[in-house]
């Protein structure tokens, strides 16, 4: 069901089914192997297609935070981008960064770690719940117990996106962030 797909203007994505992805089954295989967590992966392709997916997703959903802008208003995924400088080298119009590749394949292995890394919130928590006559007391994740509750922050993936976010966002320690309730 994998193919790979090149575009007119040739940088390479991947298709899986209907939804494009920056890397491969192959990749995350290589990548999960190389650091030793290949016995994480599911063992049939299809399994890991949908998590390389949803990885998909969380890499996708910060389009706002990355530098520069799509080379092609009519490409299906946020890269490649024109204007983007990392560690002071200038990257081509039409490449896939290689550090973005790591974060996809890195946000694999949260995914299958973490379970959802993109929870629906309304960052607000239970903090007190009364059955007969109806009662709930919320409060806001910082002030539960004076802890953030159940903030995910993955720093693997922020460390390889660093260089790829617009100026101040990597460095002031800005991050991608997820919470899960």
């Amino acid at each position: 069901m994998e193919v790979l797909l090149t575009l007119n203007n040739g940088y390479i994505l991947n298709s899986i089914g209907s939804n494009y992805t920056y890397v491969d089954v192959g990749y995350v295989r290589q990548y999960a192997q190389d650091r030793g967590f290949a016995a994480l992966l599911p063992d049939t392709d299809v399994e890991l297609e949908y998590l390389i997916t949803r990885a998909t997703d969380y890499i996708e959903s910060s389009q706002h935070i990355y530098q520069g802008t799509r080379t092609d208003t009519a490409q299906t995924l946020n890269w490649p981008r024109t204007g983007v400088t990392c560690d002071g080298v200038s990257l081509a119009a039409d490449e896939i960064p290689e550090l973005l590749k790591k974060a996809q394949a890195q946000s694999v292995l949260e995914v299958i770690e973490q379970g959802d890394i993109q929870p629906t919130s309304t960052g607000r928590f239970v903090t007190k719940e009364k059955v007969d006559v109806v009662e709930v007391t919320y409060a806001e994740p910082s002030n539960v117990d004076g802890v953030v509750l159940n903030q995910l922050i993955l720093s693997k993936v922020n460390g390889f996106l660093g260089c790829l976010l617009k100026s101040g966002v990597g460095s002031s320690g800005a991050s991608l962030t997820s919470v899960r309730i």
